[in-house]
């Protein structure tokens, strides 16, 4: 469609142009008309030509030529980032939780004592039968002809607060005779009283949850014999008279 128009153009110019080509040619007092006429042909045909070749020119490309090396972008010289780990954590350490409480008989618990005979005629004679009742162990207050240490006697004991009662069976033995008092004093507050007879034990379930001390006292059923009394009623056949006989069967400490 431009070249139609070009061509067109470029007849109307050669049309002028050959007209004034004739006036100049007509007029004789112009002797340089020619040489202007030629050089309007001329330009008028180089701008037909210059418009027909841009017309036919094959348009820019930003593509670069096969021969060109394609550009590159300069690598990087920064280090990649080091990714940062979170710290390890440091364990707990282990916890070491309490050994569990178990029940435990009083005569494995370390005594207390108060004096060098405060316990003297106490004994742990192991598996004990008492009116026809076996126990496995029992804590005894007994003599012979007459007794080394005073009345009462006393087995006191450190529970460290981890039990919450004490059971046990006070009885007579077999052997003995008389009414038997006990007192059990839980860390110096008035003590608990039982009393037993020859037949009549007493069953004993005290609350100990949160006692330091458990002290335990035992009496003979009379005032004790000395040795020359004893010596004498020996010779005389009577072995009665104030001699303790008494025992607690089973003492135990439960958790």
């Amino acid at each position: 469609m431009l070249l139609t128009f070009v061509a067109a153009l470029a007849a109307c110019a050669g049309g002028a142009i050959a007209g004034l080509i004739v006036d100049v040619m007509t007029d004789k007092s112009h002797p340089k008309g020619r040489r202007l006429v030629m050089l309007l042909a001329a330009l008028v045909v180089f701008a037909g030509v210059q418009a027909v070749a841009q017309t036919h020119s094959p348009p820019e490309s930003d593509t670069p030529s096969q021969g060109a090396a394609p550009t590159t972008e300069p690598a990087s010289t920064t280090p990649p980032a080091t990714p940062t780990s979170a710290p390890t954590p440091t364990p707990a350490p282990p916890t070491t939780e309490p050994s569990p409480v178990m029940a435990t008989s009083l005569l494995d618990l370390p005594a207390v004592d108060e004096d060098t005979s405060s316990s003297i005629d106490l004994d742990d004679p192991g598996t004990l039968e008492i009116d026809g009742t076996t126990y496995g162990r029992a804590l005894v207050y007994q003599c012979s002809l007459y007794c080394d240490g005073p009345s009462p006697q006393v087995r006191e004991v450190t529970l460290g607060r981890k039990f919450s009662r004490f059971t046990a069976t006070a009885a007579v033995l077999d052997t003995s005779t008389g009414r038997h008092r006990i007192d059990i004093t839980l860390d110096g507050h008035p003590p608990k009283t039982f009393a037993v007879a020859p037949g009549s034990p007493a069953s004993i379930n005290v609350s100990v949850a949160g006692v330091s001390r458990l002290r335990i006292q035992l009496y003979a059923p009379g005032k004790l014999k000395s040795p020359l009394q004893a010596g004498a009623d020996a010779a005389g056949g009577n072995n009665g008279g104030g001699l303790p006989g008494i025992a607690l069967g089973d003492p135990t400490l439960l958790p």
